[in-house]
C-alpha cells in the first residue's frame, strides 16, 4: 500500500515537473526571453507580422515566430509597426522590443549638413559635396556633365530648359544653393535629385507672382546668374537686371567679368584685357546676347530680379572702391568714364 502511494507521489511529482517544463517551454515560444546581445533589426516595408517575428526568432528573443503570431491574432489583433531599422539594447524584453517597433522608435541614419552658397558653379559645389564625404568629386562632375543624365531629369523637373549644344555642363545654374542635411552615405544622383526639387520648389513659388518664370526658364537662370556673381548687394540686383535687359534689348554686349572668368574655366583675381580676348561663347565681350547656359548657381533673389528687372535708361555700372561693394550707373559711356575715374579715386578695392 504504501508503495503504491509513493509511486503515485513520484508520477505526480514527475507530471508536475513535465507540466511545469511543458509551460515554461511555452511561454518561452510564446514570450521569448530577454535580449542576450545588443543587435539591428530590420523591417522592411510590406514585411509581415511574420517575417518580423522570425528576425527576432533568429536573435534567441523568441522560441517560435508561428506560435507568437497565432497568440496576437487572438491577443494583440490591432498590433502594428513600423519599417525601419531598430537598435535592440541587451536585456530588452521581447514585449519592450515590439512596443519599439510599433511606436517607429528607428534608428536615426547618420547625416551631414553641408552648405552650397550663392553664385557657386558645379565645380565648387562638386569639391564642396566631396569634402563633406557625400560621393566622388569625379562621379559628380561626370553627372554634371553627362547630357543624357539630363535629358533624364529634364522629364521629372518642368523647369530644366532645352539644352544648348555648346552649354558647358548640362545642370550648371540649376542646382540650389542653400544648407542641406543628406544621409551620410547618400549617393550622388540622390544629393543631385534634391537639389533639383529645391529649385523646382523656389521656381513654382516664383511663378506664383512671375508667370513668366516657366515660359523661359534658359534665359532666366542664365540672365540670373550673370546678376548674382556681379553683385553683392541684394538690393542692387533688380538696377544691375534692368542694365542688362536695357542692352539686350538694344542688341549692346553685356560685358560681363563674370562670363569672362568662366569661360577662363577659373578664378581671376582682375580681369585684364588680355582675359577679354578668349574665344568662348561665354565670353560676353566678344559675343552678343547671354551665353550658352548659367555661370552659376543663383539666388531667389537674383531669379527674381531677372523676372522683374528694374525699368531706368541705365547701361552701365562699375563697382565703387570704397569697400561698400555697390555700384555707380551711368546712362551713357561718358558718364559711365567719369564714374570709373570717381571710384579709382577712392584708393580701395
Amino acid at each position: 500500500m504504501k508503495k503504491w502511494l509513493i509511486g503515485i507521489g513520484v508520477a505526480i511529482v514527475v507530471l508536475g515537473i513535465v507540466v511545469f517544463a511543458g509551460y515554461k517551454w511555452l511561454m518561452f515560444q510564446i514570450h521569448g526571453s530577454t535580449a542576450e546581445k545588443d543587435f539591428q533589426v530590420m523591417i522592411e516595408e510590406g514585411a509581415t507580422l511574420k517575417d518580423v517575428l522570425k528576425k527576432l526568432e533568429d536573435e534567441n528573443m523568441l522560441g517560435n515566430a508561428n506560435y507568437r503570431s497565432l497568440y496576437m491574432r487572438f491577443y494583440e489583433a490591432d498590433y502594428t509597426y513600423q519599417a525601419g531599422e531598430y537598435e535592440i539594447k541587451r536585456g530588452m524584453t521581447l514585449e519592450q522590443t515590439l512596443a519599439k517597433f510599433q511606436k517607429g522608435e528607428v534608428v536615426k541614419p547618420k547625416t551631414v549638413k553641408v552648405t552650397i552658397p550663392e553664385g557657386w558653379n558645379v565645380k565648387q559645389i562638386a569639391r564642396r559635396l566631396a569634402e563633406n564625404n557625400l560621393g566622388d568629386e569625379k562621379k559628380y562632375m561626370q553627372l554634371f556633365s553627362d547630357r543624357s543624365y539630363y535629358f533624364k531629369k529634364q522629364k521629372e523637373f518642368a523647369f530644366l530648359p532645352p539644352l544648348k549644344k555648346r552649354t558647358k555642363y548640362p545642370f550648371e545654374g540649376y542646382l540650389f544653393p542653400a544648407t542641406y542635411e543628406f544621409v551620410l552615405d547618400a549617393k550622388e544622383e540622390d544629393v543631385i535629385e534634391r537639389m533639383l526639387q529645391q529649385m523646382q520648389v523656389v521656381v513654382d513659388k516664383l511663378a506664383e507672382q512671375y508667370p513668366q518664370v516657366q515660359t523661359n526658364t534658359l534665359r532666366v537662370f542664365t540672365l540670373a546668374s550673370i546678376i548674382e556673381k556681379e553683385t553683392a548687394v541684394v538690393k542692387e540686383r533688380p538696377r544691375v537686371a534692368g542694365v542688362f535687359a536695357n542692352r539686350l534689348k538694344v542688341g549692346q554686349i553685356l560685358q560681363s567679368d563674370a562670363t569672362v572668368e568662366y569661360a577662363h574655366g577659373k578664378y581671376l583675381k582682375k580681369v585684364l584685357y588680355k582675359h577679354l580676348e578668349i574665344d568662348d561663347l561665354y565670353n560676353t565681350y566678344r559675343y552678343e546676347g547671354l551665353p550658352p547656359g548659367p555661370i552659376a548657381a543663383p539666388s531667389l533673389s537674383a531669379l527674381s530680379a531677372a523676372v522683374s528687372p528694374e525699368k531706368h535708361n541705365y547701361y552701365y555700372f562699375v563697382t565703387k572702391k570704397d569697400g561698400s561693394r555697390t555700384h555707380y550707373f551711368a546712362e551713357t559711356l561718358a558718364e559711365h568714364e567719369s564714374n570709373i575715374a570717381k571710384s579709382e579715386q577712392t584708393g580701395k578695392e
